[in-house]
């Protein structure tokens, strides 16, 4: 079944109208990037709706590999692809089209790559960074939480202390991050909410959205309680027992920033606490589970 936000991706991939086609149509919010590169297949001849699903099976299976490659680890890839590929069904919302989620893990898995590499940072590897940064903040703004972040692992853990990359990165970001905001002042706006922020009732109402998550299958039978208590279980033993690599911990602070401002999200109460706002830092928290 395509519902009305899937049909839009396709849309643009089809026949997508600049400016409009940077954003979800209506919006300004939510890049259309992997509409974008549908429409690349789509100018070859192939369906919108095909292209579509073969680009987006594409990105899945890629952040799969990469995490192996991150991790060192064939198993980690191959839960990681499932879970992208065959997901939970509280995570359904993780690898359909139409949301940013599947783009959002796949830079972010990407940015991993990167800073994980043995070689010495240069100009051209900082640019690329900050390329990948800028493509994921077009996604989706959550994704400005992450910055603090990876500034901080480059400068503390990494020992990125040449001035010549910071003035270049710095100066890409500030234009890159002015470029996006101007052509989302000369779109419409249904997103102006995403950054107000929930009183006590409504974070509380939001919280209980994310506990529905868990509560789904806490409720299936016998089976449930043991199946949920057991990933909660082996969640916490992995931070207290294993590796931790400052890449698992970059990523665990960016899924706890990320679960925190969905959180105190008021537009994520606006829209009834759904499943769907937790599928990105959950799964971020079980990346970083999966890295130590």
């Amino acid at each position: 079944m395509i519902d009305s936000d899937q049909s839009i991706w396709i849309l643009i991939a089809r026949d997508p109208h600049f400016p409009d086609a940077f954003y979800f149509y209506g919006q300004n919010r939510l890049g259309s990037l992997l509409p974008l590169l549908a429409h690349l297949l789509v100018l070859a001849g192939i369906p919108a709706l095909y292209a579509m699903t073969v680009v987006n099976v594409l990105i899945q299976c890629t952040t799969a590999f990469l995490i192996a490659q991150i991790s060192g680890s064939r198993s980690t890839g191959w839960i990681t692809g499932s879970l992208l590929l065959f997901p939970p069904w509280t995570l359904y919302n993780l690898g359909m089209i139409g949301h940013p989620y599947t783009t959002q893990l796949f830079l972010w898995t990407c940015i991993l790559w990167l800073m994980g590499q043995g070689r010495e940072w240069s100009v051209r590897k900082a640019l690329l960074l900050v390329t990948l940064c800028l493509l994921s903040i077009w996604t989706s703004e959550i994704s400005l939480l992450f910055l603090p972040l990876i500034a901080t692992a480059l400068w503390f853990v990494q020992h990125l202390r040449d001035v010549k990359i910071w003035l270049w990165s710095s100066g890409a970001m500030l234009l890159g991050v002015g470029g996006l905001f101007f052509i989302k002042m000369k779109l419409p706006g249904s997103g102006s909410s995403f950054l107000s922020f929930a009183d006590a009732a409504e974070m509380h109402a939001n919280l209980d959205g994310c506990v529905e998550v868990f509560r789904y299958y806490w409720n299936k039978g016998t089976l449930g309680p043991w199946a949920t208590g057991l990933l909660l279980l082996l969640t916490g033993l992995s931070w207290i027992m294993g590796k931790k690599t400052a890449l698992s911990k970059l990523t665990l602070g960016f899924g706890l920033m990320a679960l925190l401002f969905t959180i105190w999200s008021e537009w994520v109460f606006m829209n009834d606490s759904g499943i769907r706002y937790w599928d990105f830092p959950l799964v971020l928290i079980l990346q970083a589970t999966l890295l130590n």
